[in-house]
């Protein structure tokens, strides 16, 4: 198996693109993002779910011109990410989801699947149509309120199976996390043990990162190169990509089924990052000076993209083609 590379990436440091990193002769041939875009909702009263603090006379006074910035901001992020596939979770419905694809300069095609979160967010996939063209679509059962989005299609010609999910918070028991995350992987799992042709990425939210219990009790534990003792590449690096009271965490990430890097693939990750992520300067960011810039601080408005940062792996190869 190739041994994939590690990327640190440095969260307050703007490094150069590094979807587009080349180096000792392998090139990238295609990418993969994820992106929690904290609460996408458009300004629409839905009948369906509990948005009522995301219209013009909700808590959060949440005008079109707000909503037309936060689009604006995500979208700018996904176009300098630059990505073939991009995992999306926090989108409220298909309208927002269509609205961010047409806010942004890259051409990109969408799958968006409604899940039973009692707050109506749901998870959607954008693609380059050109680069990977889907074959199957479903939602996966997860012991969670908030299903995963299976999507099996050919990137550059190969076959890979996608996950996008969207774990429970931290604040729910521990017991229903680790249920969830167990529905995560066993979903996971039972794709790669169908077929000796599925190559499984898993990527989401995770509320948790790849060193805590809930993770290394479903996917392993990780060794120093990033490869768990089940068969996942953890090749995401960085401090973080959610920060609070002080701490960073890795809680956005994309596993990756060890059966692509035996494919000659050299696999590297990180978190995305550039300055105008974060909330340095930013008159509203009080003690929160680096972290990223979000929406809402409660309801104080900040005016952001996100709470998080995107991730993001590379699949590099030797080969032409």
């Amino acid at each position: 198996m190739a041994r994939h590379q590690i990327v640190i990436i440095l969260l307050l440091i703007l490094l150069p693109a590094p979807l587009l990193a080349q180096s000792g002769g392998w090139r990238t041939v295609a990418n993969i993002a994820f992106m929690n875009t904290e609460n996408l909702y458009d300004t629409a009263d839905s009948p369906f779910d509990g948005d009522e603090e995301y219209t013009p006379t909700g808590a959060k006074r949440w005008t079109e011109e707000r909503y037309r910035q936060k689009l604006h901001s995500i979208a700018r992020i996904l176009d300098d990410m630059a990505a073939d596939i991009i995992g999306l979770a926090e989108v409220e419905n298909e309208a927002a989801v269509r609205d961010l694809v047409q806010t942004m300069q890259e051409d990109y095609n969408y799958i968006h699947r409604t899940t039973s979160d009692r707050r109506g967010i749901d998870i959607a996939l954008l693609y380059r149509g050109d680069r990977f063209i889907p074959d199957h679509i479903e939602q996966l059962d997860a012991s969670s309120s908030r299903e995963v989005l299976y999507v099996r299609g050919r990137l550059h010609g190969k076959r890979i199976d996608l996950l996008v999910w969207h774990a429970p918070s931290q604040i729910n028991e521990f017991d229903s996390r680790m249920e969830a995350m167990q529905g995560l992987y066993a979903c996971a799992d039972s794709l790669r043990k169908s077929s000796q042709a599925a190559r499984v990425v898993v990527m989401g939210d995770l509320n948790a990162t790849p060193d805590d219990e809930v993770v290394r009790r479903t996917f392993g534990r990780r060794d120093r190169w990033g490869e768990s003792d089940r068969g996942w590449l953890m090749p995401v690096e960085g401090a973080g990509s959610y920060a609070f009271d002080g701490r960073w965490a890795l809680y956005d990430n994309i596993f990756i089924d060890s059966r692509l890097a035996d494919d000659d693939y050299e696999i590297d990750g990180g978190v995305f990052v550039r300055s105008y992520m974060l909330e340095a300067g930013n008159p509203h960011a009080n003690n929160r000076a680096g972290y990223p810039w979000r929406t809402y601080s409660g309801d104080e408005y900040l005016g952001g993209a996100s709470d998080h940062l995107p991730v993001f792996v590379n699949l590099k190869s030797g080969k032409l083609y």
